[in-house]
């Protein structure tokens, strides 16, 4: 099962420019002309090693916070992540203040490979699988946060790496595993 939005380069609130450091990662800034949804298009981008080409016949987040995407798909080929997606429908939300998410995918496919993972973290996570319908929520408190899921279809992965979510400059160690028709993530902060 993925994200409601499968890969961190599908996200409808970026904007996507070459980052000035040696990574070569694209950097990710929302901006008012990208917020609401909107309907058929098509993006692409080719800079400094990054590609990306998707599609989308209705894609964005509306004013409430609710995130949509249906009938979608893209490639994603990078330093930092190397993505292939195609899906029906996903829709996603979350809290005001961050400390609540849910997601849902209807009909969706998709491998990623990379160092930026789901949760936020930076480390190295892989993902394959198809979900015929299923589902994710997320609880945060302070620095550490639980990852749920379930799906009928069947998803194979994990990862593992560090952020630092409440930027308190403590780390906060993250895993997450996806089992065929479940997903298990747990962010905790470093107190050793």
């Amino acid at each position: 099962m993925t994200s409601p939005i499968a890969s961190r380069v599908d996200d409808a609130r970026r904007s996507w420019e070459s980052s000035a450091d040696e990574d070569l990662t694209c950097n990710g800034t929302v901006t008012a002309a990208e917020s609401g949804v909107r309907g058929p298009h098509a993006e692409a981008h080719a800079q400094d090693g990054d590609y990306y080409a998707g599609a989308f016949v209705l894609r964005g987040r509306d004013p409430s916070g609710l995130e949509v995407e249906v009938f979608s798909a893209s490639l994603h080929q990078g330093e930092r992540e190397h993505a292939v997606q195609a899906g029906m429908a996903r829709m996603g939300g979350s809290t005001d203040d961050g400390h609540f998410s849910a997601g849902g995918d209807v009909f969706t496919a998709h491998a990623q490979a990379g160092f930026d993972n789901q949760d936020g973290s930076s480390g190295f996570g892989v993902s394959v699988g198809a979900t015929v319908v299923g589902g994710e929520v997320t609880g945060t408190l302070g620095p550490a946060s639980l990852t749920l899921g379930a799906s009928v279809g069947t998803t194979v992965g994990g990862s593992l790496g560090v952020r630092d979510g409440d930027k308190d400059g403590k780390v906060e160690i993250c895993g997450r595993v996806e089992f065929g028709v479940g997903a298990v993530g747990l962010c905790v902060e470093k107190w050793w």
